[in-house]
């Protein structure tokens, strides 16, 4: 037991309370344990332990940190401090402490107005105890992590890099739209002065991402520490930037020793894409000039015109004058572009795979006087499935959601740029939604879809799409055509063998005629119906029902007889697993049991309510119980006689 000063969890010690801009769903704190990593040093004279947990501060969540030495016999706290340099939340830290002493501390910042963000800070071993530097900001969020997923960034690191013992190395998610299970990665690198170069000018971060801004808006500033740890002043003769980006700084022309200043840098985008600049320090210092890479998104201001296409580059790095939604509503991508720099992606571009659409539409009216109007739009599609599970599709709507034409249902794996165009008299005059979706089933497929973007005149965007469907229960059946196979957990994707027959099914029926393929395997049509899908193989094989019937007219010969004996055998072997199958999941009604798939001629009569509880008893007895119940021409299996 180590006594330290007190403190109040994160949450209370619970799990979501961390806010986020313009939704009600928090995240994750993770404040009812210690973060990654406990990482040890050892020195020459004392070894140390660092650590950090989160915890609440008056208006936000700070990191509160320590330094613990001589963790081998008596373990005592020198130093320890609570960083929250403002009313922000800071939480899910990680720390570690380089060869000469130096801590380092990263960590996430949010809030109701701040967009979930990477930041960390620092302490040279010279520096009061328990305290850190000014925040150094990595990347500024520009999403919100939506809808009910919590958890954040609790695989984040802070490490040594094992090379030099002096670079640390964080890494940490962020979010660069709004969306759920579409976070991004940042690592950032840096080192304090003077610990593997012996250079005392210290110059961290070398680099800055401002992430999404609008075209001739100012972001807001990120700073870059530049520290003097010699013994005689540093003469600063020039900081400058290039590209698209501003700096201010208190450096003045001279930094006395043991000091730092502060240079912040802000993004004003003059045109949209990724922009990128520099910025550079000389001075009289070892190591001048000393440049930090700079990198922003611009983006364009679109204004949404009603029942016009608007937007439709997706130029403003959102979703603005779309309708977006599904299970995994789109997002904006910058991973493929047609043109300019940005793409509305429908679906998922990895794991876990989401069941169910991904969709977005706009309303647009077809101008009346117009001569052979045109919609034109570009895709990017990939999927490595088929259409019965995924596809891509693009629709002409009305106003209420009623599909008035299919542009396409495709199950694409392109991976190119393909244009699209249709044509839109029929509709002239109407106000319609053109809408654009992707279907997947849940099943994985961690494939790449990057719907695409482009206008151009009257043509809108048509993003890629992809798709995916799934069984639940402990068996599953993969569809191919308008059959189905019942097949073990372990090799549930395999396709449909190529020389099974593939039948539409029977507008009398929910079952189809099926032959048989290879010994006892059984194939079956799943009915459209949701409520049916725990049962993906319960129709009879008719035609081996059909030989095994003949048992009742066994020739006389007994060689044929005996063959005639084997088959019906065999059928009752199947058709017992069928059952033990069936009734060991749940006590099915009648109607739905195999037999009852059959033909309506073959059980004129309705069966008992209680038959398919009766039938369900054990599996040895199911086929003498159940036949006693079924017609005249579902035979009760007969003992072999000579």
């Amino acid at each position: 037991m180590i006594d330290v000063a007190p403190f109040t969890p994160l949450c209370n010690g619970g799990s979501e309370c961390v806010p986020q801009p313009l939704t009600t769903n928090t995240l994750d704190s993770l404040a009812d344990r210690l973060m990654y990593r406990l990482a040890y040093r050892k020195f020459a004279d004392h070894e140390s332990l660092v650590v950090n947990h989160s915890v609440a501060v008056s208006g936000g969540g700070g990191v509160r940190w320590y330094e613990i030495q001589s963790p081998a016999t008596t373990p005592v706290v020198a130093q320890q401090g609570t960083y929250a340099p403002e009313s922000n939340y800071h939480w899910m830290g990680s720390i570690a402490m380089d060869k000469i002493g130096n801590i380092a501390l990263g960590y996430s910042v949010s809030s109701d107005g701040v967009y979930p963000s990477i930041a960390f800070a620092g302490r040279l071993p010279t520096d009061p105890p328990g305290d850190l530097e000014a925040e150094t900001t990595v990347i500024l969020g520009s999403g919100s992590q939506t809808p009910n997923v919590n958890r954040w960034g609790d695989y984040s690191s802070t490490s040594v890099d094992p090379t030099d013992d002096c670079t640390f190395w964080y890494t940490q998610q962020y979010q660069l739209t709004t969306g759920a299970y579409n976070w991004n990665t940042r690592i950032v690198s840096f080192e304090f002065p003077g610990c593997s170069t012996g250079s005392p000018i210290g110059f961290y971060p070398a680099n800055l991402s401002f992430g999404v801004q609008n075209v001739g808006t100012t972001s807001p500033a990120q700073q870059i520490v530049l520290s003097n740890e010699q013994s005689v002043s540093l003469t600063i003769s020039g900081i400058a930037v290039t590209g698209d980006y501003l700096q201010n700084n208190n450096c003045g022309t001279s930094l006395a020793p043991n000091a730092n200043c502060t240079i912040n840098v802000s993004f004003k985008p003059t045109a949209t894409g990724t922009r990128t600049g520099t910025l550079t320090v000389t001075d009289n210092g070892p190591g001048s000039p000393r440049v930090a890479t700079l990198m922003g998104l611009g983006t364009e201001l679109v204004p949404c015109v009603a029942d016009t296409p608007s937007n439709g580059g997706f130029e403003s790095g959102t979703l603005d004058c779309w309708t977006a939604g599904g299970v995994l509503p789109p997002v904006i991508s910058t991973l493929q572009a047609h043109s300019g720099s940005f793409s509305a992606q429908l679906g998922a571009t990895g794991l876990p795979e989401p069941n169910g659409d991904s969709w977005l539409y706009q309303a647009v009216t077809v101008p009346n006087d117009a001569d052979g109007p045109t919609l034109s739009f570009w895709y990017w599609p990939s999927t490595s499935t088929t259409i019965q599970y995924d596809w891509q599709e693009a629709q002409i709507r009305d106003t209420k959601g009623n599909q008035l034409a299919q542009v396409f249902k495709v199950a694409s794996d392109a991976q190119t740029w393909t244009q699209v165009t249709f044509d839109l008299t029929p509709y002239q005059g109407q106000t319609v939604q053109l809408y654009f979706n992707v279907h997947e089933d849940g099943y994985g497929d961690p494939d790449l879809h990057v719907p695409g973007r482009r206008c151009c005149h009257r043509t809108l965007l048509g993003p890629a799409l992809h798709s995916h469907l799934s069984l639940p229960g402990g068996r599953h059946a993969k569809p191919t055509g308008y059959l189905w196979r019942s097949r073990s957990r372990r090799r549930n994707r395999a396709r449909f063998p190529a020389s099974a027959r593939q039948l539409r099914p029977s507008h009398h029926s929910r079952c189809v005629r099926l032959e048989r393929y290879r010994r006892t395997r059984w194939f079956a049509e799943l009915p459209d119906h949701l409520a049916y899908w725990r049962e993906p193989a319960r129709c009879l094989n008719s035609e081996l029902l059909r030989r095994a019937n003949q048992g009742q007219r066994c020739h006389r010969s007994r060689r044929r007889r005996a063959s005639c004996q084997r088959l019906r055998n065999r059928y009752h072997r199947a058709h017992s697993r069928r059952y033990r199958i069936l009734c060991n999941r749940e006590r099915l009604n009648a109607r739905f049991l195999p037999v009852a798939a059959l033909p309506r001629s073959r059980h004129p009569r309705p069966l008992p309510g209680n038959w398919a509880g009766r039938c369900c008893r054990t599996a040895s007895n199911a086929i003498s119980q159940c036949s006693r119940r079924l017609p005249a021409t579902f035979p009760a299996r007969r003992k072999r006689t000579r």
